[in-house]
């Protein structure tokens, strides 16, 4: 954390300008390189080395593509959807379409967090049947 820390203040000391970016690179990827580096002590105690032999780096793929194949046609959707708006019609068009779709994914987001802490809750407090909580908390 402190190392994260150090990076930022290094950031707002040391870029400037736009020709600043390969110092801005540089402390974004060195930072990164030593918080990892500084994780492997932690590695060895904990008895997480596995031997290569033991390894099935494929096992898993067919369930990750299935997850993967998907973010992918939406990530493609959403950014041809805008070049392809951007391209028929005018460039006034297209960033209307990109603010509003920028509001809409904030609202998702902000929706979609809110959801992943309340329905641990709003699940508990129905097991325990408090619909009185439930109602409070809704």
């Amino acid at each position: 954390m402190l190392l994260k820390y150090f990076s930022v203040i290094l950031i707002f000391t040391l870029v400037k300008s736009r020709y600043d970016l390969i110092d801005y690179i540089l402390i974004n990827s060195c930072s990164t390189l030593l918080s990892n580096l500084l994780l492997w002590p932690y590695i060895k105690q904990m008895n997480l080395f596995v031997g290569v032999k033991h390894l099935k780096p494929f096992r898993h793929l067919k369930g990750t593509l299935a997850l993967f194949v998907p973010q992918i046609s939406v990530t493609l959707y959403t950014v041809l959807n805008k070049v392809l708006l951007g391209y028929m019609g005018k460039i006034k068009a297209g960033s209307y379409f990109d603010n509003a779709d920028k509001i809409v994914r904030l609202t998702f987001t902000l929706l979609t967090s809110l959801s992943t802490v309340l329905m641990p809750v709003i699940a508990n407090e129905v097991a325990k049947k408090n619909t009185k909580n439930v109602n409070k908390i809704w």
